[in-house]
């Protein structure tokens, strides 16, 4: 089990760092009955806020992933999960001479090769990445969206959500848009 996270997380290691996430499940391939929200005194979901130097965004409040699951992936930041949306914040720095919109495009142009993943929306931008992917992993097909973002460092962070796709609409929407409204790029 643990072997099979590593390599999900992985490869959505190389893709949420340019922005795209195919997916990610943790665990197996069974679904988990999520665990319920962790609400604040205003009654909405609550979120955490991570910070670095050249970026910060909320996140929902939820277990992480667990550290052992995440060994040997320096790119990830974070990673929390509530039983059947994920949610990964990775960073990887821009290499030298290159500019983010070709670095996001290569990257991308990997993943759907590599995991044999379908891009249903894509939109890269000089600064910014938007991404709507579907990847079948054994019998579940995984959604993702995820963006990405370049900060004036040569970073690009991702955070990318991913669910089942025939329960993303109730697992992970609902929380995309207050992460994403509340990304600062430095």
């Amino acid at each position: 089990m643990k072997k099979t996270i590593q390599i999900l997380i992985s490869i959505l290691v190389i893709a949420a760092a340019a922005g795209i996430a195919w997916f990610l499940i943790v665990g197996n391939n069974n679904r988990k009955e999520p665990e319920p929200p962790v609400f604040s005194g205003t009654g909405d979901q609550r979120y955490e806020t991570y910070k670095a130097d050249d970026f910060e965004v909320q996140y929902p409040y939820w277990p992480n992933v667990g550290e052992e699951n995440l060994k040997g992936m320096p790119n990830v930041k974070l990673a929390v999960a509530n039983g059947n949306c994920n949610v990964i914040i990775s960073m990887t720095a821009l290499p030298e001479g290159e500019n983010f919109k070709d670095f996001t495009e290569k990257r991308a142009a990997e993943q759907v090769e590599k995991t044999k993943s379908t891009v249903i929306t894509k939109e890269i931008g000089d600064k910014t990445a938007y991404f709507v992917g579907e990847a079948k992993i054994g019998e579940i097909t995984a959604k993702s969206v995820s963006y990405g973002f370049l900060t004036s460092k040569g970073n690009s962070w991702g955070i990318a959500f991913a669910a089942p796709k025939d329960i993303f609409d109730t697992a992970c929407q609902p929380f995309i848009d207050r992460s994403v409204n509340s990304v600062a790029v430095k």
